[in-house]
């Protein structure tokens, strides 16, 4: 997958990422920190994830827990409570959502 198809994918369906058009086109641009800044954590920890960014991770969890109350410890617990997948090599399409 292509960094901002990863970045902004909102879901799959069969072997189709589906991507947010909108947020796609305002922060196509945007640093992993610049879409933290925003509160956009889903997007930035996505792109940290890609860039294979662990202190960036570190980051994110360490703003959402401060936000939430919530004591996060590992990636894989923010993966889940993100609903966030590595891309798959079976995703041969993306459909993007305007």
């Amino acid at each position: 997958m292509k960094r901002n198809d990863y970045v902004f994918c909102i879901g799959y369906q069969g072997n189709s990422a589906l991507v947010d058009g909108q947020a796609t086109k305002q922060y196509a641009k945007a640093s992993t920190d610049e879409l933290l800044d925003k509160g956009l954590f889903r997007f930035a920890f996505c792109s940290a994830l890609y860039d294979k960014d662990e202190d960036a991770v570190k980051r994110i969890m360490a703003r959402y827990n401060a936000l939430t109350g919530l004591s996060l410890k590992t990636t894989e617990e923010l993966k889940i409570l993100l609903g966030v997948i590595l891309p798959a090599e079976s995703m041969v399409k993306t459909i993007v959502i305007k």
